[in-house]
């Protein structure tokens, strides 16, 4: 059978061969790349659907994000005697403030330092729960605002530490009303500052709205450089924030020992 073949194609004319070899190998190569191409396709297709997925969970997210330093700006009106002891203060430990026509008012979180605490340890563990969602133009300003928030947590805990070490009884409902009075000074120091670190975090996070991307985010870094580092990306701009300017480190700390020091005479 093998030899009838053979010879059969051996009759052949020569074109007629080379024309079926060519018609063999179109067939190999189109099913070949049609296989490739399906592959290819068929992956990129569901790429593009699960990076779609993942969008679609980023934008509440981002929405949420703005919502709650929305309300961070939230202001409220403080008396004027409260002001002027507050500036007074402020004068006290080396800070040029004078009093202007806005100087009643501070951001409404500063005005209770409990509920700072509050709102910052939740936008922070908001923040750390959903990082996996942050890409690179969203990710680092985030990752600032939780720290500059920081700031302030860690006064908070700094003056219950200064009191506490002096003698006194930091959760008492006097010494509440002097954290108060301590940070109403912080409110109308940082009240600029904090309004610009809110609209920096508030473009970053425009700026992905307005130009959407489903590639995935570079690896974040967590070194020590980064996070600690003078010359890193955090400490470079912690560091000239008005309470990390190394000038005004001494003002807040003796501002934060003055208020402890009244908690602990007034009991």
């Amino acid at each position: 059978m093998m030899e009838q073949i053979t010879e059969y194609f051996n009759q052949m004319p020569s074109y007629m061969g080379e024309g079926i070899v060519q018609i063999f190998v179109t067939l190999i190569c189109g099913l070949v790349l049609g296989w490739l191409t399906s592959r290819y396709f068929s992956r990129k297709n569901e790429v593009i659907r699960v990076e779609g997925l993942l969008l679609e969970k980023k934008l509440p997210i981002y929405g949420e994000i703005v919502k709650r330093v929305g309300t961070m700006n939230n202001m409220c009106l403080i008396a004027s005697e409260q002001v002027d002891a507050a500036l007074m203060s402020l004068n006290e430990c080396g800070f040029d403030v004078e009093k202007t026509p806005t100087s009643n008012q501070i951001n409404q979180i500063f005005d209770d330092p409990d509920e700072f605490a509050h709102q910052y340890l939740e936008f922070d563990q908001y923040c750390s729960d959903n990082k996996i969602y942050f890409d690179d133009i969203t990710n680092y300003p985030i990752m600032f605002f939780q720290n500059y928030l920081a700031f302030f947590h860690r006064f908070n805990v700094m003056f219950t530490d200064a009191v506490n070490g002096m003698g006194g009884n930091a959760s008492s409902e006097n010494n509440k009303k002097i954290k108060r009075g301590l940070f109403l000074c912080l409110g109308i120091l940082f009240k600029d500052e904090f309004y610009k670190q809110t609209q920096t975090l508030e473009e970053a996070i425009r700026k992905f709205y307005n130009h959407p991307t489903l590639s995935h985010r570079s690896d974040p870094d967590y070194s020590y450089e980064f996070f600690s580092a003078e010359d890193g990306y955090l400490m470079h701009r912690l560091v000239n924030t008005i309470a990390g300017k190394e000038e005004n480190k001494s003002k807040v700390m003796e501002l934060i020992t003055m208020y402890a020091a009244m908690g602990v005479i007034k009991g």
